[in-house]
């Protein structure tokens, strides 16, 4: 069957508008054509489409934050200061903080791969940094050797 672009294209917004759909892939589930055909079309790419599913979206997300705010639940309570708080206030609310950090005094790790091991002067060597900035061999050939 042949499809006219004008005709899918306002399908598509009537799908979009009357389902609420968020997503491309909704839009082309409920379309009469194939999903080839939708994008042979470059449906997806028409700024129409595009501003339908973007105010749906709008649309959801403020009223998701509306029943945050509105909620007696601690966790919704949560969920909505998340939503509102600063960089230090979210740090603060923030219980799995991860911040890497090395022990004082110690360096990091320095590790160099070879694209030509077969070259005398290009071996594959992993070497640890000491605390005061020597190289260690206890680590060569990018195996970590124990100390016993």
């Amino acid at each position: 069957m042949t499809y006219k672009t004008h005709e899918l294209e306002q399908a598509a917004l009537q799908a979009i508008k009357t389902r609420k759909l968020l997503f491309i892939e909704d839009v082309v589930a409920c379309l009469l054509c194939s999903k080839p055909t939708f994008y042979q079309h470059k449906l997806n790419e028409l700024d129409s489409i595009k501003d339908a599913i973007s105010f749906n979206r709008i649309e959801t997300k403020l009223k998701i934050r509306e029943k945050l705010f509105e909620s007696d639940n601690p966790i919704a309570l949560i969920a909505s200061y998340k939503l509102v708080a600063n960089n230090d206030e979210l740090d603060r609310l923030t219980t799995n903080r991860q911040t890497p950090r090395l022990p004082e005094g110690n360096k990091p790790m320095v590790v160099t791969f070879s694209l030509n091991p077969n070259k005398e002067n290009d071996i594959v060597r992993n070497k640890l940094l000491t605390t005061s900035g020597s190289l260690d061999d206890s680590a060569v050939d990018g195996e970590l050797l124990d100390d016993d």
